[in-house]
């Protein structure tokens, strides 16, 4: 419990990212860690937003030992009636993470009350991760909702940074608002071909706002799998909601961002969407 509350000490800070709830809405995350009684326990205040402003969860929550010294997560929220301990049920670490931290109220295989297990994972001293599995009476148990978050102060000049804001222009449907993110000598590859420069580029994401309607496009699971001060790369699964011919439709596939920092700052250089295997 000790190695636990010292690496959550080291994690003070504001965070933000993007995720999916329940319903499979995209939202921005945003979880403020706050020190209390000198790393005694720790205050989780966070939100999540979705499109115009929605609140689909609101939460003020508390990391610390119980009484019979049993680590617990004291969760105060806008989707249950009143304030659920949560014990720590499992701290086996993640692949890739440096701590995992899974909280649980009731037995995921008791179908006869409402259970629920919420995770925390570091990943390093910038960035976390935070979801939510549940199961309501007479139902399934599952994962609900996650979202992976940057810590706020690591976001001011960085491809992390570049790749939120691109994730907010690209909804507005108007490559204007992208171009100052995009490089001059840039290359995307999508399933309807190979775009270089950024005329090809406009032209193929105008196709692309023509066809669906009301597009609402989001990433999940994103994993920066190379970093330097000059050069970042990441994947990500991408998802897409809109209107096609009047009608929804929807989907998902797996993407890669290329960035580079020039000389006005991070571009990205090169973006590869594909199906995932059939």
């Amino acid at each position: 419990m000790k190695t636990a509350l010292s690496q959550l000490n080291e994690m003070v800070g504001t965070y933000v990212g993007d995720g999916i709830n329940h319903e499979g809405l995209p939202f921005v995350g945003r979880l403020q860690i706050v020190n209390l009684l000198d790393g005694r326990g720790f205050n989780l205040k966070f939100t999540a937003t979705g499109k115009g402003g929605k609140v689909y969860h609101q939460e003020e929550s508390m990391i610390a030992p119980s009484i019979q010294e049993k680590l617990t997560l004291w969760n105060l929220n806008t989707n249950t009636p009143g304030l659920v301990p949560h014990e720590l049920r499992r701290s086996e670490t993640k692949a890739g993470a440096q701590l995992s931290l899974v909280f649980g109220f009731n037995l995921p295989a008791d179908k006869n009350t409402f259970r629920e297990e919420v995770a925390l994972d570091i990943w390093d001293k910038k960035s976390l991760s935070y979801t939510y599995a549940w199961g309501l009476p007479g139902g399934e148990f599952q994962e609900r909702s996650g979202v992976r978050m940057i810590k706020q102060a690591e976001l001011a000049n960085s491809a992390q940074a570049l790749l939120e804001k691109y994730k907010v222009e690209i909804n507005k449907h108007d490559f204007d608002s992208l171009e100052p993110l995009i490089s001059k000598d840039c290359k995307f590859w999508f399933s309807s071909g190979t775009y270089v420069g950024l005329e090809q580029t406009r032209s193929a994401f105008e196709k692309t706002w023509g066809l669906i309607k009301e597009e609402v496009y989001s990433l999940t699971e994103i994993d920066w799998i190379a970093e330097s001060d000059l050069v970042a790369v990441c994947t990500y699964t991408f998802h897409w909601k809109g209107l096609i011919d009047g009608k929804p439709g929807e989907g998902k596939g797996r993407g890669t961002t290329c960035c580079r920092k020039e000389a006005g700052g991070w571009k990205i250089t090169h973006e590869h969407l594909s199906h995932f295997p059939r």
